[in-house]
């Protein structure tokens, strides 16, 4: 049946729009209508804490520091000072950013913990005090222990029922006792030993007696450590000193291989006397 032009224009436009719809249908979109993940910014490492530190022989301290671990500078502090440097844990963990220049180490201990202890030996050929030990805790924490335990090894005679007598009591009547004897003239001959000790002062008179004897009364009744290592001081000396600080015994006494172990509370400024070192090998200084 012949189909007019006009029919078949109808049925050509008709069928292309049928095509494209189909087209349309069935092809797939380009564009995928989820929303595009952002990128994620790169990772950011921060740099590494970092510090310098440099110490004079006489022991002035530079530093430069940047939120560095208290700890990391206490391990430098130590190789540099060839000293023991010890922290408790809550120092440990401060961050430091600090700048010194030229000053004394005790500065940077300063900063570094509210309670400092400094343990060290005197002796009278050294020009300067050997440390043997930095201490460093938080406030309210336990003063750590000395290199030498301190105690009073005074034997004392006789019984008591009387509550109020107590090791301090007997300790303090000894020492007037040990003073009265020191006012009185010693035999004009033989072997004389007199030793006091009150308020932290010695008073020694001696007279042919060992070293070793002299410095073991003055520790017991110090109430102070006493070590001894190697070879033991064999001499006999006379000695005649009164009313002088431990801390300045070895220079009374002049002899070799004896020290005194000291501690000073640095934050406080007070030092106390802790142990007589008695020997070729009695010292705490590390070698």
């Amino acid at each position: 049946m012949p189909v007019s032009w006009k029919r078949a224009a109808f049925l050509l436009v008709l069928s292309a729009g049928v095509s494209a719809q189909a087209v349309a249908q069935t092809s797939p979109t380009t564009r995928d209508p989820r929303p595009a993940p952002s990128a994620s910014p790169a990772a950011t490492v921060d740099a590494p804490a970092a510090f310098t530190l440099k110490l004079t022989p006489q022991r002035l301290v530079t530093l430069n520091a940047e939120k560095a671990k208290a700890a990391d500078i206490g391990q430098s502090l130590e190789r540099e000072l060839k000293v023991p440097v010890r922290m408790s844990p809550l120092v440990a963990r401060q961050l430091i950013t600090l700048k010194l220049d030229r000053v004394p180490v005790e500065n940077l201990l300063h900063a570094l913990a509210p309670q400092i202890y400094l343990d060290y030996e005197v002796r009278w050929d050294r020009p300067q005090e050997d440390w043997v030990a930095i201490e460093l805790t938080g406030f309210n924490e336990r003063e750590p222990n000395t290199p030498v335990e301190q105690r009073a090894f005074m034997v004392l005679a006789g019984n008591t029922e009387d509550e109020t007598v107590t090791e301090e009591t007997m300790a303090q009547e000894q020492a007037l006792k040990d003073e009265e004897k020191l006012k009185k003239d010693p035999p004009k001959e033989g072997p004389v030993l007199d030793v006091s000790v009150k308020d932290g002062l010695v008073s020694i008179r001696a007279r042919k007696q060992m070293v070793t004897a002299i410095l073991l009364d003055v520790a017991s009744k110090a109430g102070m450590g006493f070590e001894t290592r190697g070879q033991l001081d064999e001499a006999f000396i006379d000695l005649d000193v009164r009313g002088l600080p431990v801390d300045q015994l070895p220079a009374a006494v002049a002899r070799p291989n004896f020290g005194v172990l000291m501690r000073r509370n640095v934050t406080a400024g007070v030092s106390r006397p802790v142990a007589v070192l008695l020997g070729t090998e009695a010292t705490k200084v590390k070698k």
